[in-house]
């Protein structure tokens, strides 16, 4: 007879199906609670997108942008235009400077060439040089004089010179236009071009995060998917496993009742020794015998309701064998049968040794013991064998439902602890989202950071540019002013007013 589960055993498995009803509920509740959470995050993430691109703070940001860009043009514009007139008016004034100091050290160095002790004929050969020297230059001065004479009354040539200016100025007004038009072209160009890269970037951008999303979704929709099932196969092996425990409890009521057939049993065989020991000791062979015949009845009445009692409780009828099940209930027909028939014999035999007479007696109990000894070795064979055979096949099959209780209890392990990689790698999915969020935040700042040095960057360019090209201005100008210089040393001062040179 094997032993019934311990207290112990049952408290563990309690506290398994306790533990896997919190699992259960706890991930209900987050899942619950995550699908409400990632609703909420993405019509929160959708209605932030919508407000901003429809909100008039967008279009005021890119105006304001535009304006900016336009009145930096402007002051650049400005600025250059400034320093321009600026090199025009330094270069006037220098040029006039310059002439005027020429005109004085000239005067002065005449006035400061005085006689000494120079000798006649180099004395008549400076004078011949320098009379030659005056008539060239007032020649010279005569020559330019009448040029700019002519150059200044000759109408062809004043409506020349002012045709060409006329049409200098027109051009050069046409090329302003034409150059601020194109800046302003080239100025939305690439506005629009900012724009246009700063949304597709966006869209980009965004377009990754979806499929980021996607992908860890439809990883975490499957982990989902095994989750469940794992979790119905947890619950099915739960079933199964209450099944068989509820299987193993009714084997052993079937034990018990067994046992208790066989406790009876024994305890009727005491009773019959303790009789039949009290039968030995009277002298009266026919009160012996007419006694012996009714406790045999009474034993044939008690075997026979233990064994009706086996057929009602229909402990045959559920073993799994066929061919055991047929013999077991074949023997206890017979044994029925066999039981029913003796009582009648017994009867018969009460009535016989009601007429037997005492010196008989004796005799006749000697042999009728024999008998009965010998039907009673079979009865109990018989009923040996029935009961054997029973409690065999529910030991082997309390055997068997132990043993697959072990592998459902195999097999729930493997299932929980299946559950709880599958909660790890949610876990660790939710990390990872998280850190290549991180990594994409970092990696859109880090993009901005460096686009905002380039545009520093091709600023200090455009800057340094500009002022090569002032340097550039400023050495040209002062080449002009050098060579202005040389050709009115090489054709001697003018005679004019400083606002007539100017003018």
């Amino acid at each position: 007879m094997s032993a019934r589960p311990s207290a112990r055993s049952i408290a563990k498995l309690d506290a398994e199906k306790r533990m896997v009803k919190r699992r259960e509920k706890e991930y209900e509740h987050q899942t619950r609670w995550g699908n409400q959470v990632q609703y909420y995050k993405s019509w929160e993430k959708a209605n932030n997108k919508f407000e901003e691109w429809t909100s008039p703070r967008y279009y005021e940001t890119n105006n304001q942008m535009i304006e900016e860009l336009k009145k930096k043009r402007d002051r650049q514009e400005n600025l250059e235009k400034r320093r321009e007139k600026l090199r025009k008016l330094y270069a006037e004034e220098d040029r006039s400077y310059e002439i005027e100091l020429m005109v004085r050290n000239r005067h002065k160095y005449a006035r400061n060439c005085g006689g000494g002790d120079v000798p006649i004929g180099v004395l008549k050969e400076v004078n011949v040089g320098l009379k030659l020297a005056e008539e060239e230059r007032r020649k010279h001065e005569a020559e330019l004089a009448l040029y700019h004479h002519w150059r200044n009354n000759n109408p062809i040539l004043r409506e020349h010179e002012r045709a060409r200016t006329t049409r200098d100025i027109k051009l050069s007004w046409l090329d302003q236009q034409v150059e601020k038009r194109l800046e302003k072209e080239r100025a939305e160009e690439e506005c629009r071009k900012m724009l246009e890269e700063r949304g597709k970037r966006l869209e980009e951008e965004k377009a990754k995060e979806q499929q980021i999303e996607r992908e860890i979704e439809m990883k975490n929709e499957r982990l989902l998917q095994d989750l469940s099932k794992q979790i119905e196969d947890l619950k099915l092996k739960q079933k199964e496993s209450e099944k068989l425990q509820q299987k193993e409890n009714e084997e052993m009521k079937k034990l018990a009742e067994l046992e208790e057939i066989e406790e009876r049993h024994r305890a009727l065989m005491k009773r019959k020794v303790e009789r039949e020991l009290a039968l030995e000791n009277l002298k009266q062979h026919k009160l012996k015998l007419k006694q012996k015949a009714s406790d045999i009845q009474e034993n044939l009445e008690r075997e026979r309701e233990l064994v009706t009692k086996l057929q009602e409780s229909e402990i045959a009828e559920k073993m799994e064998d066929d061919m055991k099940k047929r013999e077991v209930k074949k023997a206890m027909s017979e044994f029925l049968k066999f039981a029913r028939d003796q009582q009648d014999l017994e009867m018969q035999r009460q009535k016989y040794f009601s007429f037997v007479f005492d010196s008989e007696a004796k005799l006749i109990y000697q042999r009728q013991r024999e008998l009965w000894l010998e039907e009673q070795k079979s009865r109990e064979a018989l009923l040996k064998d029935v009961l054997d055979t029973i409690k065999e096949q529910v030991d082997e099959k309390i055997q068997r439902n132990k043993e697959k209780q072990r592998e459902v209890l195999e097999e729930r392990q493997n299932a929980l602890k299946l559950i709880e990689q599958y909660d790890e790698d949610i876990r660790r999915n939710k990390e990872e989202e998280q850190r290549k969020k991180m990594e994409w935040r970092k990696g859109l700042e880090e993009q901005i950071k460096e686009k905002a040095a380039r545009e520093k960057e091709a600023k200090l360019l455009e800057e340094k540019r500009l002022d090569l090209e002032l340097e550039s201005a400023r050495k040209e100008e002062e080449r002009l002013r050098k060579e202005i210089m040389e050709l009115q040393r090489k054709q001697g001062p003018i005679r004019h007013t400083r606002s007539r040179i100017l003018f």
